[in-house]
């Protein structure tokens, strides 16, 4: 079972050096089954820092270029923001972590049966 990251175990400063940010502010997001998630506000834009609070390193790393794989095939899905080193993943503290770029709208769960079309469209390869 996933121990649970709160915003106040993290190194606010260190997260955004290791992102180049400014002005970060970070609110928890609800939900999430297995890791720790925060929506990042800074001046450079909106954000989701997940903290991978249920993978290793290795897995982690390969979330994170499975992730960035499918965005760059054009499969509508976050897109991961590198660390200023260009790292897909970063230390936060003892565990893993990634940050994304914010996409505006609102979970639908359970998926509404008017939509499962479009779901499926976006997993048609093309």
């Amino acid at each position: 079972m996933a121990k649970y990251t709160t915003s106040d175990q993290l190194d606010v400063s260190a997260l955004a050096q290791h992102y180049g940010l400014d002005q970060v502010r970070l609110t928890p997001l609800a939900g999430g089954a297995a890791n720790s998630s925060f929506r990042l506000s800074s001046a450079s834009g909106q954000f989701v820092l997940t903290i991978l609070d249920n993978h290793d390193w290795p897995s982690a790393q390969r979330l994170a270029a499975h992730t960035q794989a499918v965005f760059r095939l054009g499969v509508p899905t976050t897109e991961v923001a590198p660390s200023v080193e260009g790292a897909l993943i970063t230390p936060m503290g003892d565990r893993p972590a990634i940050l994304k770029k914010w996409i505006s709208g609102e979970v639908q769960e359970p998926l509404p049966a008017s939509l499962l079309p479009d779901a499926g469209d976006c997993c048609t390869y093309r």
